[in-house]
């Protein structure tokens, strides 16, 4: 009979089914010291051999020492501010709703020297040094994540056809929340610079063309630039590209969407170091409402993220997975809001 065909590893409910106990029983069945257990023999025995025919692991139910039940949280390191802020943040909800479990949080980089890589993630999860995972943000990780066969979540935008269980923000409707604000106010002519186009970045400016087509206007393609790399000297050349465009097509934007506050960040320093007063100049927006933004000056209008919201239900779903003793292919989107400060305004002359 063999391995289950077309779903990846068998999974703990799959060895149950098979034998025709409860996950439970499996669980206690496949205990290395099951025989002294309430388990009786014969109910063993099915197990055992439903487990050989379905090729699952048992060896990761055996017990390791006497650690706690332990979640291992993969996220990029040594990167832009942007993503470091709203990491940290993540981290500090996620250690609080698994302290609350009992559960133990280590933290492994996903990015630079040294780093963990998804192969190296799949083993951890193999041997039992970690009984589940989280990756935040981490696009090039998401397909590789069904085939672990372990309790996971990735938090962040994911390709839709991943098949793995994910937790996410409504980027797209942040895009239309920044489109109509800067609307309401009076722009017409507005450039967006992306840290990504990838992902979240492009779901942020389809929201945000899609209120743009609804007013019989579209958005310049010279004007919607994406960084050719996460450095500051690259997030200032591409503001200024994006202002050099514009002056030689219709008319100078009036407006900047940046689609992450660290991009938003540089674009106000760049502005106003080339003259420009912001808002009353050019007006700019922000995405994801990182705790910087209110230390800036003006400080910024800009989308928030529901950063404790996406931790617990993060933290929930791989308590919830790690109880049944097999991963889930779910996908949860939560709203966003827009934050107005002070980088926008409506316009000179209007």
């Amino acid at each position: 009979m063999g391995r289950l065909s077309g779903r990846g590893q068998p999974t703990l409910r799959d060895v149950a089914a098979r034998a025709r106990v409860s996950t439970a029983t499996v669980s206690a069945a496949l205990q290395p010291d099951a025989e002294s257990s309430s388990v009786s023999p014969e109910t063993r025995q099915r197990v055992l051999a439903a487990a050989e025919e379905l090729g699952y692991d048992y060896a990761r139910l055996r017990p390791r020492s006497t650690r706690p039940t332990t979640v291992a949280v993969f996220t990029a390191g040594n990167v832009h501010p942007n993503v470091s802020a709203l990491s940290y943040a993540i981290l500090l909800e996620l250690g609080e709703r698994f302290a609350h479990h009992g559960i133990r949080m280590v933290v492994e980089s996903g990015h630079g020297p040294g780093s963990r890589r998804p192969d190296a993630a799949a083993d951890m999860l193999r041997r039992g040094d970690v009984d589940a995972g989280i990756v935040i943000a981490l696009w090039d990780w998401a397909r590789h994540m069904r085939s672990w066969g372990a309790p996971s979540v990735f938090l962040g935008a994911a390709p839709s056809d991943a098949g793995i269980c994910q937790v996410c923000v409504d980027d797209e409707l942040g895009g239309r929340l920044v489109a109509e604000h800067l609307w309401s106010l009076g722009h017409r002519r507005v450039g967006v610079v992306h840290m990504s186009s990838d992902g979240w970045g492009a779901d942020r400016e389809r929201g945000f063309r899609s209120v743009w087509s609804q007013k019989g206007l579209s958005l310049a393609d010279r004007c919607c630039v994406s960084l050719p790399s996460t450095t500051e000297t690259s997030a200032v050349e591409t503001v200024r590209r994006v202002l050099t465009a514009s002056e030689d097509q219709d008319g100078p934007v009036t407006a900047l969407f940046c689609d992450a506050d660290w991009v938003a960040a540089h674009a106000i320093r760049t502005l106003q170091s080339d003259g420009y007063k912001v808002p009353d100049d050019i007006s700019v927006v922000g995405f994801d409402d990182a705790p910087f933004a209110t230390m800036l000056s003006p400080q910024l209008t800009t989308v928030r993220q529901p950063i404790p919201e996406l931790s617990a239900l993060a933290a929930a779903l791989v308590v919830e997975q790690m109880s049944l003793g097999a991963p889930m292919a779910k996908s949860y989107t939560l709203p966003c809001e827009l934050v107005v400060r002070g980088t926008t305004a409506p316009p000179a002359g209007v």
